[in-house]
C-alpha cells in the first residue's frame, strides 16, 4: 500500500483548533478552495469532481478528530493516491436522494504519522465521480 506524506504547512497544522465544532468551520473555510476543482485517483483511473456537498459532507466528519482533520487537509494527495478497496451500492435513501450516487466506493492510503485514511467516493451516472468523505481510521 503507498504510504504519502503530510503536505500541509506546519503553520496550518499549527492552527488546527481544539474543538470540533471550530474544527468544522476550520475545514469548510479551507476545503473551499477546492470547490469546483476535479483530482485524478490514480487506481481508478477517474477524475474526481468536489462539489460544495463534498466539502460539507467531509468537514462534518474529519472534524470528530484530529487525524481525520489532517487527513482532510491532504484531500488533493489522497484522493491522488488512495486504492479502492470496496464498491457499493447505497443502501441508504437520504444518501442516494441527496448526492444521487448508483455506487461507492471505498478506498484506503496511509499517511504517515496518522495512520489509514479512508476516502469514499460516489458515482453519478455513468462517468462523474464525486468525493464524499475522507476520514482517518
Amino acid at each position: 500500500m503507498v504510504v504519502i506524506d503530510n503536505e500541509i504547512d506546519s503553520r496550518v497544522l499549527n492552527s488546527i483548533p481544539q474543538t470540533q465544532e471550530t474544527r468544522n468551520t476550520f475545514l469548510l473555510s479551507f476545503l473551499s478552495q477546492f470547490l469546483g476543482e476535479t483530482f485524478h485517483n490514480d487506481d481508478m483511473n477517474v477524475d474526481v469532481y468536489i462539489s460544495r456537498d463534498s466539502i460539507v459532507e467531509t468537514a462534518h466528519h474529519a472534524s470528530k478528530s484530529e487525524s481525520s482533520t489532517i487527513a482532510a487537509l491532504n484531500m488533493p494527495n489522497v484522493i491522488a493516491k488512495a486504492a479502492k478497496t470496496n464498491t457499493d451500492i447505497p443502501k441508504n435513501n437520504s444518501q442516494k436522494r441527496r448526492f444521487r450516487f448508483s455506487e461507492m466506493y471505498e478506498l484506503h492510503v496511509q499517511m504517515r504519522y496518522v495512520g489509514d485514511i479512508k476516502l469514499m467516493i460516489g458515482r453519478q451516472g455513468r462517468r462523474n465521480y464525486v468525493e464524499y468523505c475522507i476520514t482517518a481510521q
